[in-house]
């Protein structure tokens, strides 16, 4: 959700583990798949191509930091008027709560997109009121 694309080496969606190079890496060193990341890939690409305010470079601004929750505010240049969230549970073994009411200009069309959970509706679920219940280590948007 950081920039316009998402690029990244052949074989990491599969967890392997041998570098790659440029000029001697061939089909023959195709690894046994240590895990699959392509539905999590997938869905991250359904996102950022529906999701306008995630395409492309843009700015983010720290708006919570505490030692539960970090929670950012997402802008582009071309919509300004248009922003939306990106919240990190930050704790690896706990649930969180943040109140929704701490993150400013929430309103109902706003839209809590659950992008590391494969059971989330793609289409978004409505923003909690007024707690946010975070899993461990969990990274939702809001837009």
């Amino acid at each position: 959700v950081f920039s316009a694309g998402l690029m990244m080496p052949v074989g990491y969606e599969f967890g392997f583990k041998k570098q790659l190079n440029v000029v001697t890496t061939r089909s023959e060193d195709w690894e046994t798949p240590g895990f699959d990341l392509t539905q999590f890939i997938r869905r991250i690409n359904t996102f950022k191509k529906e999701q306008r305010l995630f395409q492309g470079e843009g700015h983010f601004q720290e708006e919570i930091n505490d030692t539960e929750v970090l929670v950012l505010e997402r802008r582009i240049g071309q919509m300004p008027q248009q922003k939306g969230w990106i919240l990190v549970n930050k704790d690896l073994n706990n649930q969180v709560s943040i109140t929704s009411e701490n993150i400013a200009a929430i309103s109902p069309q706003y839209r809590l997109y659950r992008l590391c959970r494969d059971d989330s509706p793609v289409s978004g679920e409505p923003v909690q009121q007024p707690d946010l219940v975070l899993d461990p280590s969990e990274v939702v948007a809001i837009c």
